[in-house]
This record gives C-alpha cells, structure tokens and sequence, in this order.
C-alpha cells in the first residue's frame, strides 16, 4: 500500500473517541434545523407527546422525531423505513437525535398522529429559509417531480381548464452554455396557454434524448380538454397526435419534408381540391396581414373539414 492514501486501522483503539461535533460543519445544514426546531413551542403547536406518562415505556420527545422528519423532507428520505436506516448510520442524524434510533412505526405513528402541526412547522421553516438566504439548499434538495405536480394542480385551481391554444414549444435556456464546462446548454420544452399567459408545465430535455421523448410527457401533465394543441414539425409522430386525442384536444401540427411522402400528398391534395369530390363547402380560407421587426408578413391559411380517407390518399 506504498504511496497510497491510508485509512485507520479498523482495530486502531483510541484514547479519546472522535466526537461527532467534529462530523458536521458549521454551515451544515442540519444546523439549521437543529436550532429551529429547539427554539419551537411543540405543546402550543399540536404535538402529541410532549408531557411524558407517569407510567409505561419511556416515549421519544416529538423534538426528537420532528428533527428527524425535517431531515428527511430536506434529504427527501421519506420512508419511515429508510429514516430507521439513516438513524443508526447517518452522521448528521446522528448528530442531531444525539445517536436515538426510532424504529419505523414510531416514525410512521407520529407523523400520523401530528400530520397538522407538521405542516405547520415545515411552512415556518420554509420562511427561516427565506430570510436566512437558504432556500436555494432547500429547493435543490425536493423532489422535482412531486413540486411540479404541486405547482400545476395549484395553477389548475387558479384557472380553469386552458381553452383556445396552447403551445407547445421547446427553447435552449439563454447562458446556460459555459465553453469552459463540457455540459451541455439546458433545452426545455414548455406549455403555453395562449389565453391565460401562464406556463402551467415545462419538462428538460435529457442530454441523451430530444423533444419527441419529452413532449408526451409534458401532455400528460396537463388538462386540455377542449384545447387545440399546437407543435411543430417534430411533433408530427402517430402516438403524440393520439395521445393528444386520447386527452381529448385537438391539434395542429407542423408537417415537413421527413415525413415520407404525407407532405406531398397533403400539398397535392390542396392544391387540387376543386377537382376533387370534397366541394367548396369543405374549405375556408383566410388571409391576415401585419408589420413589424421591419418587415410586412402576410399569412394566409386554407383549411379542409373533410377528414376522409380519401382526401389525402388513406393518410389523413
């Protein structure tokens, strides 16, 4: 083991024994909730237990217990289980219960029996987190997924189910790029109502895949009964246009060149519409004119309500 770094010798007996004061850092965050939950009233909040009984086995202070909820919502440990586990093996548990191991069924019965007064106290430390400038801690260390379904039921409560539009477009985050890192910039892909103004759902794109793996599940996170959804070219796959169907929306998506030969039966069928059978009664079309950025665009759209087969050769 020459020129290796070396540990102790697990035999090694020691004099003093290490503290584990020594273990956690002074800007460690379970500090923090160390000091916050020492400094509550528990009797005045709601918490059972606080008076010990006269008789029986010696119960845990709910002190105790809470310490060892927070870290767990922090460190998003949330089976009782694997907060048994974390106890008789974790430094900072350790440290903060004073090495007290509950087993599971404690843990589960109090958070069961103090479900009120918890989420009372977890309002209040979010707000020490805000004035001590640690939310940001406290944000890395939630479940993203449970704080976005959080988020767009609270949002849905606001407004009702999004009407008219809503896109669905995906954007490379400005300065996320750094030449010095080798990571890659941070493409998201995001949910606009166009009537509400508000983005109720965005998904990142992993490194390793694109927006046509992402976009079904953004669409499941979100109401769009009765909305028209609109994507561009890369949302032109059979199971995104079933899915938006399945969850009872329209759409209107982009159609492009790599599409096989859809995009020319489409064109044909457009432009030979009046030999067709479908009739003058089946088509709209409107033109819309606007300046701006110094230019002058002119849009003009034609629209088929005639969805049969046979408009686009079998493919529509």
């Amino acid at each position: 083991m020459k020129r290796f770094v070396v540990g102790s010798d697990r035999d090694q007996t020691f004099l003093l024994p290490p503290s584990l004061e020594d273990y956690v850092d002074e800007d460690n965050p379970v500090r923090v909730v160390d000091a916050f939950t020492d400094e509550l009233d528990l009797r005045e909040l709601g918490f059972s237990g606080v008076d010990p009984k006269d008789t029986g086995r010696p119960a845990y202070h709910p002190a105790v217990m809470l310490k060892i909820y927070i870290y767990g919502y922090l460190n998003q440990v949330q089976s009782s289980r694997r907060l048994e586990r974390e106890a008789g093996r974790n430094l900072e548990l350790m440290w903060l219960t004073g090495h007290l191991v509950p087993d599971f069924k404690t843990i589960a019965n109090f958070r069961k029996d103090n479900g009120p007064a918890i989420q009372s106290v977890c309002s209040q430390f979010v707000g020490l987190c805000r004035e001590l400038g640690l939310l940001g801690i406290l944000f890395s260390r939630l479940d993203m997924e449970a704080f976005q379904r959080c988020f767009i039921a609270w949002v849905a409560s606001l407004h009702e189910t999004p009407e008219g539009v809503v896109a669905i477009d995906g954007k490379t985050l400005r300065r996320s790029f750094d030449t010095r890192s080798p990571e890659a910039p941070i493409h998201m892909i995001s949910a606009w109502p166009c009537d509400h103004q508000l983005v109720p759902g965005q998904r990142k794109i992993d490194d390793r895949s694109n927006e046509i793996t992402a976009i079904p599940e953004l669409l499941a996170l979100l109401a769009l009964k009765g909305a028209i959804v609109t994507i561009d070219a890369i949302g032109c796959q059979r199971k995104i246009c079933q899915q938006i169907m399945d969850q009872e929306a329209g759409y209107v998506i982009g159609l492009k060149g790599n599409q096989g030969s859809l995009r020319e039966d489409v064109e044909l069928f457009f432009d030979e519409h009046p030999e067709r059978d479908t009739g003058a009664k089946f088509i709209e079309k409107s033109e819309a004119a606007d300046a701006g950025h110094g230019r002058i665009e002119t849009r003009c759209c034609t629209v088929c309500s005639n969805t049969e087969p046979n408009a686009t050769n079998g493919r529509a």
